[in-house]
């Protein structure tokens, strides 16, 4: 169960709205994925708009007659309302010995993933930009990437979490992040049960028999839906998604954006 803190947060604003807030280009909503959605090359035109709000949930009020000023009245000097900037909250769990993790349990820095093991820009992200980020940042003791599920896309992606988390157990789960998104279609690939046990057959997963007793693990499912009621809260619309400390970038952007988010965070934190 997300910690009170973290549903507080994210019940008063969206990622979505932080994103503007925080000036963040719409071209970083670029590669992404929705889950009424199939993989898109364009930018959407504005950012998702929270389920059951409008678009503008500011009505324009209606004008209405009002008296002209006297010639001696002063003209009105507009005052433009103080900006509040809202930080994003601490989501690094920083657990000795998390298998859902890569690097320093005190790393200066953590990057967040929320992905789904079907959508096929997580792919391209775990497949494209995570090795030099963990060759360049991960060991080198500046990073931490911690992940969380992001399962948007139904049941399948459900189960697929479950199956890395089962992975994981056996000390696997990166191993078979690596499996699942070997796959490089533009679709949702199908990820059926007996699937599931194949990708752990071909990483060499030690014991089968465990793998297959914990997809039926219903803490390891509680664990995937926690995760998920999460996402929820924070209004994560598309994955992949990412935060690295008050930098969120979403969509499998290119090196580079993950890079200047580095050096953005590394001067924020005061690290050489």
């Amino acid at each position: 169960m997300a910690q009170p803190k973290r549903a507080r947060w994210g019940r008063q604003l969206r990622v979505g709205t932080l994103l503007v807030a925080f000036g963040i280009s719409a071209s970083l909503w670029l590669s992404g994925c929705g889950p009424s959605q199939q993989p898109v090359d364009a930018a959407p035109q504005s950012l998702p708009t929270p389920a059951g709000q409008s678009a503008d949930p500011t009505p324009s009020p209606s004008p209405s007659p009002t008296r002209a000023p006297a010639a001696t009245s002063p003209a009105a000097t507009p005052t433009a309302a103080p900006t509040q900037t809202v930080p994003f909250p601490d989501l690094a769990r920083r657990i000795e010995g998390d298998p859902l993790a890569l690097g320093r349990v005190d790393a200066p820095l953590v990057l967040i993933e929320f992905a789904d093991f079907r959508c096929p820009y997580c792919g391209v992200f775990a497949r494209e930009t995570k090795p030099a980020l963990v060759e360049d940042y991960v060991n080198q003791g500046l990073l931490r990437i911690e992940w969380h599920d992001a399962p948007i896309f139904g049941e399948q992606s459900i189960d697929a979490a479950v199956a890395a988390r089962a992975a994981g157990q056996q000390g696997q789960f990166w191993s078979y992040y690596d499996a699942l998104f070997a796959y490089d279609g533009r679709d949702h690939q199908e990820l059926s049960r007996e699937r599931l046990v194949d990708l752990a057959r071909q990483i060499g997963l030690p014991d089968l028999t465990a793998f297959e007793t914990a997809l039926d693990n219903p803490e390891l499912r509680a664990l995937v839906q926690a995760d998920y009621q999460q996402v929820l809260e924070l209004g994560i619309y598309t994955t992949p998604t990412f935060l690295i400390g008050q930098t969120p970038i979403t969509g499998a952007q290119p090196l580079e954006t993950f890079r200047q988010a580095i050096e953005t965070e590394k001067q924020r934190a005061g690290v050489s």
